[in-house]
């Protein structure tokens, strides 16, 4: 395995330890105030139709051949 291949297989690891480092910084308070901030479900929804829709497109360029 070369250097570039473990790179790549430790990042997902990385990003949600720093995901979860994030968290522990701000706190429960810091996680209230972000979980009530309007803007949060804003990028959340981005998120979910962006994936979706992206999914959709995928799934009409290559179909499965049955």
């Amino acid at each position: 395995m070369r250097k570039l291949d473990k790179i790549k297989n430790l990042f997902p690891i990385l990003l949600i330890a720093f995901v979860f480092y994030d968290f522990f910084k701000i706190g429960r308070v810091g996680i209230i105030e972000m979980v009530n901030d309007p803007i949060f479900y804003v990028i959340i929804i981005g998120l979910v139709l962006t994936v979706l829709i992206s999914l959709f497109i995928i799934s009409k360029i290559n179909p499965k051949s049955e």
